[in-house]
This record gives C-alpha cells, sequence and structure tokens, in this order.
C-alpha cells in the first residue's frame, strides 16, 4: 500500500488560523475601480485590507511588492483582472 494514505490526520485549528492571517499581496491588470491603473491590493488570507498601491506598468506593480515574496500564477478561477498573487 505504499503511497496511499492508510488515515485522515486531524488538522489543528491554529494552524487554519495562521494560514488564514497569512499576507498576499495580489497584482490587478486595470481592474474597474482602477481601470488606467495596475493595482497591488494587499489581502491577510481571504480578506482584502484597505492597503493598495497604484502603478502605470507590470514592472512597476512589481516593485511594490516587499521583496521576500514568492510569485504564484493566477488560478484560472481567479477575477480576469488579477494577474498573479505574491506570498
Amino acid at each position: 500500500m505504499e503511497g496511499k494514505l492508510k488515515r485522515r490526520l486531524p488538522i489543528d485549528d491554529g494552524l487554519l488560523d495562521s494560514i488564514d492571517a497569512l499576507d498576499l499581496f495580489v497584482v490587478y491588470d486595470h481592474p474597474r475601480d482602477f481601470p488606467e491603473k495596475f493595482v497591488v491590493r494587499r489581502w491577510q488570507g481571504i480578506v482584502p485590507t484597505a492597503e493598495f498601491a497604484l502603478a502605470d506598468s507590470l514592472e512597476e506593480a512589481r516593485a511594490k511588492v516587499p521583496g521576500d515574496c514568492v510569485r504564484i500564477d493566477r488560478n484560472p478561477a481567479d477575477d480576469p483582472a488579477i494577474l498573479e498573487t505574491w506570498l
């Protein structure tokens, strides 16, 4: 039975709380509220914050993301304006 799960392990609720508090930086390509700009919005887990930055280019938007973040490509189910997410 190598490679198969033999039992489910319980999930620590504290772990889920820390995942929810993870800072994400989402880069948008000309969203409806700023149709002439790129926007970087900070999220905490699944909750958007009021923090955002505007940019004229994708390169400028990426420069506004904290330097220690790692880029994740967009999910096909994401809003079409989302280009990428940084963790």
